[in-house]
């Protein structure tokens, strides 16, 4: 029984060599050959996008059905408005009307 091998840290900087994943241009995720492990390098792919890990595939995700807004009807003539503020913009006709 002895240590596992991969927390064995390498203190031989020159060969600490590491495998990242990297999205193509069709957004699959490839494998790197490897590449320098040292924390700065590591911090470097990481920052470019780079996974340590392959990341697992999500699926699709199905957007809920939009329900279209509510319509806003005017009491006085019927007029549908798409909105409560196209319904009271609309309700300031019918208040001229009756100032005048």
């Amino acid at each position: 029984m002895g240590i596992p091998q991969e927390n064995i840290l390498n203190l031989n900087k020159s060969r600490m060599r590491a495998v990242f994943w990297r999205q193509d241009t069709n957004g699959d995720w490839i494998e790197t050959t490897p590449l320098p492990a040292d924390p700065i390098s590591i911090n470097h792919y990481l920052l470019k996008g780079f996974k340590a890990k392959k990341p697992e595939e999500v699926p699709p995700t199905v957007e809920e059905e939009v329900q279209p807004p509510a319509e806003e009807k005017c009491p006085t003539c019927g007029f549908v408005a798409k909105s409560n503020f196209g319904l009271k913009a609309h309700l300031r006709k019918h208040n001229k009307e009756k100032t005048k």
